[in-house]
């Protein structure tokens, strides 16, 4: 990656205390960026508050639903890169607070299109959907392609579709000098995140409290892949299209099929190390909602137009990755800020 494509550059990046923005902020500040951030509020268990790098002039506090301070804010940062993360991301939540999801993923990026459209240092946005967009035919060996039907089963996905649609009627109708790309990513893990009903994040909690871990579903699969990977992918297609005068276009971020393990196998890496090897699993069914039990998206596209190559050879040095950090992060938290600085360095420059 050119990393000096970074230096000085000005860049906002929305849901910047959500786990994705955590890491970008701080991978792009070790590039010498720019960087600001608007979200809201850090949850006090945050990436954002473990990192502890952000300063306070460059981070902003509002819901991206509410397009005058949005705006405002904007124009004070006077960005020419936007990474567009903000919005409502859990499945589960979007059954109990529907209201909420639809509001965030499809008003929230609404707005932040206003913006692009009304702001001409803005060249560039990066504005990221999901890989459960895709008409679910719950297939094992089915890898979705970027031109397949897109229907969301419940009110997150739902929203991610409408959001979809949003963005292209959009940019075709007024950001046409602009430079637009949607990525829609597998499941990321990596140390500090810490939202609820994901799998290693409550699995963690249930560590720290003692305290059963309960799976919904260990035979359900995803493409498992590293948060450094993923933000690495985005960061190159920035690279690409910024000197372009006109680009729209979207991806699947994936990477090798050896990454698509059910439930149980990440698990089982999990077991294997000393500190966490006697975690006690209890598994129950949720009625509440259907969860995908075959999830798998086709990264032909995006190899053919940057190179995404994982750094880890394989789910086992991912997954013994993310336990490293929050082995640190447990035994020695003060120390947590140097461990990731020195990780985001070393995963710069070499292969793991």
């Amino acid at each position: 990656m050119t990393q000096n494509f970074w230096n000085k550059k000005k860049v906002l990046i929305t849901g910047h205390t959500g786990f994705k923005g955590s890491w970008l902020y701080f991978i792009l500040k070790i590039l010498g960026a720019n960087v600001y951030g608007v979200s809201l509020k850090p949850a006090k268990k945050s990436l954002f508050n473990n990192l502890n790098i952000f300063r306070k002039n460059k981070s902003f506090y509002c819901n991206i639903t509410e397009y005058k301070k949005l705006n405002k804010i904007t124009k004070k940062i006077n960005p020419q890169i936007i990474f567009h993360f903000a919005a409502q991301s859990l499945v589960g939540k979007s059954f109990s607070h529907f209201d909420e999801t639809y509001k965030t993923n499809i008003i929230g990026t609404l707005n932040i299109l206003r913006i692009i459209k009304e702001n001409k240092n803005i060249k560039t946005c990066l504005i990221t959907t999901t890989d459960k967009v895709y008409e679910n035919l719950e297939k094992k060996k089915k890898m979705y392609l970027e031109y397949e039907n897109l229907k969301g089963n419940n009110p997150y996905s739902g929203s991610k579709v409408a959001k979809e649609h949003l963005i292209f009627s959009f940019v075709k109708s007024f950001l046409k000098k602009k430079n637009i790309v949607v990525v829609r990513s597998g499941n990321v893990v990596g140390g500090g995140d810490w939202n609820n009903s994901r799998l290693i994040p409550d699995m963690v909690s249930s560590f720290q409290k003692r305290k059963k871990f309960i799976v919904r579903n260990l035979n359900h699969t995803r493409p498992w892949q590293h948060i450094y990977d993923v933000l690495e992918v985005y960061m190159k297609i920035i690279i690409k299209i910024h000197r372009k005068k006109s680009f729209f276009d979207h991806f699947n971020v994936a990477f090798h099929n050896k990454n698509q393990k059910p439930v149980r196998e990440i698990i089982r890496i999990f077991k294997k190390d000393n500190l966490f090897k006697n975690i006690k699993i209890s598994k129950i069914k949720i009625k509440q909602y259907k969860e995908d039990k075959f999830l798998n998206i086709s990264n032909s596209k995006i190899k053919k137009f940057v190179n995404i190559k994982s750094k880890f050879n394989k789910i086992d040095d991912c997954i013994i990755n993310v336990i490293n950090w929050y082995k640190v992060y447990l035994l020695d938290m003060k120390s947590i800020q140097d461990y990731s600085k020195k990780e985001i360095i070393f995963f710069l420059k070499n292969k793991y």
